[in-house]
C-alpha cells in the first residue's frame, strides 16, 4: 500500500518523504502488554468503500470522528478524484479542471488536496460542503496536505520567485517562510502550530515548528531531519539522520529527543497523540521492521506471525492501526489494543489500515481478489465479557494457584455462588460475592498462604468479572 500510495504522489509531483530518511527499522524488545481489554473481545466491521462511477481504484486519506472517509479514487476514465465516503462515496469535483486529489482531512469531515483548474494549474483547495480555491503564493501552483478542526489548512505553494514554500491558510494563504533555504513545505497542524520541514543556508533539511515563527528543530547528529506530526500540545514526532548516519525517530517538545530502537539500526516516528505517545516502525535486532509505541519506552507491537509489522496511526486511546505480515506472507491491517487484532483484508494479498480516530473508526486500503486497490473503513467495539464466563476465568485461576485442598473448595464455593446469582439477576449479590473472594484471596496472601502472583491473577480475574457485571 506505501509503494501504491507514493505513486499517486508521484503522479501529483507531491513525494515529500524524507529521501534520506526511507530506510525504516526497529529493535527487539520484550513486548508489553500496555490496555489489556481482559476477558472482552471484539466487534469488527469491515467495509468496503468501492470506487467511484466503476472506477479501478480509491484510497483513504483519513477519517473522521463519525467514520466519515476521506480519499481520492481513479474514475473509469482514469482521471483521479477527490471523494467523501458517509455512507455513499461523493465526488467532491474539481476547481475547473479534469483531476483532484485529496491528502488528508479533519474530525469534521473536511477535506484537503489539490485540484486542476481550467486553466489546467494545480491549486490548494480545501472542501467543506463546497470545493474552494485556497490560491497561491504568486507562483502557478500549491498543495494542501492537511487541516485542522478549525478548517485551517497546510501544505506548500510556489511563490512568484518560482519556489516552494510552506504555507498556512485560515483564510487567506500566509508564507511560513523557510529556515534559510529553498523549499519548504509543511505537513501537519493542530491548532496554531505548524510542523515540516524546510532546507536551510547550507543546504541540510531540517524540521521545523511555526508557532508565528519558523523554529529549526535540528537533528539527532546528522544532517538531516523533519517532522510528520504534532498534538495539541505542541510536541512533534518525526525522523532524523543521526551522527552514525542512521535514522531514528524523534519526539521534540522544546528539545529534540532520540526515540532509539528494537535492536536494529533504524526506527520512523510517524504519528503522535495528544499523550505524547508515537506509534511507528523500527529494525530489530534480526533486521526486520516491526511497529512500536513509544510512551517513554519503545515497545515491539509484534506482528500477526509473519516478520515484519509497521505501525501508521495512534488516537488518544493508545489503539495503534498499520499492518503486519501474516505467517502465509500476506499483509493484513491490524488494530492494537496490548494485543495484536488482525483486522482482515478483501481477499487480495495486502490491506492496510492508516487512520484510528478516538471512536473506533478506522481508515485504510486494500487490495481485492482481482488486484486492485479499495478504500476501506473499519469499525472496532469492544464486547463486554459474559459475566458468567469471567468468573469461569476466575475459578481456572483459583485452580491453577495451588491452593491447599481445603481453601480451595472454599474459593471455588464461593464462585459458584455467584455465578448463580448472576444466572439469577441478583448483581449485587454476585458482586458481593466476588469481592469476598477478593477479600479472602488479599488475606492468604499477606499470610503467605498463597504467593504474591498466584495472588494477583485471581485479584486480577475477580475484577475483571466485577467490570464485567456492569
Amino acid at each position: 500500500m506505501r509503494n501504491a500510495f507514493r505513486s499517486t504522489l508521484l503522479s501529483a509531483g507531491l513525494l515529500v518523504v524524507l529521501s534520506a530518511c526511507e530506510d525504516t527499522t526497529r529493535p527487539d524488545e520484550e513486548r508489553v502488554n500496555l490496555s489489556p481489554q481482559l476477558n472482552s473481545s471484539l466487534a469488527i466491521t469491515m467495509t468496503d468503500l468501492g470506487t467511484l462511477d466503476g472506477g479501478p481504484d480509491s484510497y483513504a486519506v483519513g477519517v473522521s470522528s463519525l467514520g466519515h472517509v476521506a480519499g481520492r479514487a481513479r474514475s473509469s476514465s482514469g482521471q483521479w478524484r477527490a471523494f467523501l465516503w458517509d455512507g455513499p462515496m461523493h465526488d467532491l469535483g474539481t476547481l475547473g479542471g479534469v483531476e483532484a486529489f485529496a491528502y488528508g482531512s479533519n474530525n469534521l469531515g473536511h477535506v484537503v488536496g489539490d485540484s486542476r483548474t481550467a486553466s489546467n494549474e494545480s491549486h490548494a483547495f480545501l472542501w467543506d460542503g463546497t470545493m474552494r480555491d485556497l490560491g497561491t503564493l504568486g507562483g502557478g501552483g500549491s498543495h494542501a496536505l492537511a487541516v485542522n478542526d478549525l478548517g485551517h489548512v497546510v501544505g506548500f505553494s510556489t511563490t512568484d520567485s518560482l519556489v516552494d514554500h510552506a504555507f498556512l491558510w485560515d483564510g487567506a494563504m500566509r508564507d511560513l517562510g523557510t529556515l534559510g533555504g529553498t523549499p519548504s513545505i509543511a505537513l501537519a497542524v493542530n491548532l496554531g502550530q505548524v510542523v515540516g520541514w524546510s532546507l536551510t543556508a547550507s543546504g541540510e533539511r531540517h524540521g521545523f515548528l511555526w508557532d508565528g515563527t519558523m523554529h529549526d528543530l535540528g537533528t539527532l547528529g546528522g544532517t538531516s531531519s523533519h517532522a510528520r506530526a504534532v498534538n495539541a500540545h505542541g510536541q512533534a514526532a518525526g525522523v532524523s539522520v543521526t551522527a552514525s548516519g542512521e535514522t531514528h525517530g524523534f519526539l521534540w517538545d522544546g528539545t529534540i529527543h532520540d526515540l532509539g530502537t528494537l535492536g536494529g539500526n533504524d526506527s520512523w516516528a510517524d504519528e503522535i497523540n495528544n499523550l505524547g505517545q508515537i506509534a511507528g516502525w523500527s529494525r530489530t535486532a534480526s533486521g526486520a521492521y516491526h511497529a512500536f509505541l513509544w510512551d517513554g519506552t519503545m515497545h515491539d507491537l509484534g506482528t500477526l506471525g509473519g516478520n515484519e509489522s509497521w505501525a501508521e496511526g495512534i488516537n488518544d486511546l493508545g489503539h495503534v492501526v498499520g499492518a503486519s505480515q501474516t505467517a502465509s506472507g500476506e499483509w493484513h491491517a491490524f488494530f492494537w489494543d496490548g494485543t495484536m487484532h488482525d483486522l482482515g483484508s478483501l481477499g487480495g494479498t495486502e490491506a492496510f489500515a492508516e487512520f484510528i480516530s478516538d471512536g473506533g473508526h478506522i481508515a485504510g486500503s486494500a487490495r481485492t481478489p482481482a488486484g486492485q486497490w479499495h478504500a476501506i473503513q473499519w469499525t472496532v467495539r469492544v464486547v463486554p465479557p459474559d459475566p458468567v464466563e469471567a468468573i469461569a476465568n476466575v475459578t481456572a485461576a483459583v485452580e491453577a494457584a495451588g491452593l491447599p485442598a481445603g481453601a480451595e473448595r472454599s474459593v471455588v464455593a464461593t464462585l459458584d455462588a455467584a455465578a448463580l446469582q448472576v444466572q439469577n439477576g441478583n448483581v449485587v449479590a454476585a458482586t458481593q460475592l466476588l469481592q469476598a473472594v477478593i477479600n479472602q484471596v488479599e488475606a492468604m496472601v499477606r499470610s503467605a498462604r498463597l504467593s504474591t502472583e498466584a495472588g494477583q491473577a485471581i485479584i486480577d480475574a475477580a475484577r475483571a468479572a466485577i467490570a464485567a457485571l456492569g
